[in-house]
């Protein structure tokens, strides 16, 4: 084992980023976007769209990584990680065409009610293995774990103080 550190692996995933406008059809409590089984994104049957406004990496031809948590926002179905293309409307916002599949990481949102520990062996376990996490607001706890296959480890509880 050399001198890794999986969460450089992780956050070197999101260098570059910059803040971009992202339009993208959404239902009509405005979430979004849906997608079917080869990635293609679900037009809303009265072309209904939401947008807002979050870090990306360009990766060339269209393609975009996500590099932040969306929190409290009508994007509702993608999280930091995961990869899509679009292309770019008069107004220079990215209009999402297509999901990247399958998609690369494994995310889980939940409620934390009281403490946590952050040093607990849970939070290192998904680091470990090539994830990462975020506390938002001091109670939104978002695991995102690499998509590779079943799971050899336990990651289900977080550890309360």
């Amino acid at each position: 084992m050399g001198n890794e550190n999986p969460v450089i692996k992780f956050t070197e995933l999101l260098l570059g980023a910059t803040a971009r406008n992202l339009v993208f059809p959404c239902n009509n409590q405005f979430e979004g976007p849906f997608w079917l089984q080869d990635g293609t994104v679900i037009e809303h049957p009265y072309g209904q769209t939401s947008e807002t406004t979050l870090r990306v990496v360009d990766l060339g031809h269209g393609k975009f990584r996500l590099a932040e948590n969306p929190c409290f926002d009508d994007l509702t179905t993608l999280y930091w990680g995961d990869e899509f293309y679009a292309s770019e409307n008069k107004a220079g916002d990215l209009v999402i065409t297509q999901i990247d599949l399958p998609l690369k990481f494994k995310h889980q949102t939940c409620i934390v009610g009281g403490s946590i520990n952050l040093k607990s062996d849970y939070f290192q376990q998904i680091v470990e293995r090539g994830g990462n996490w975020e506390l938002i607001a001091g109670g939104i706890l978002i695991t995102s774990l690499p998509n590779v296959g079943p799971l050899d480890y336990k990651v289900a509880e977080a550890p309360s103080v």
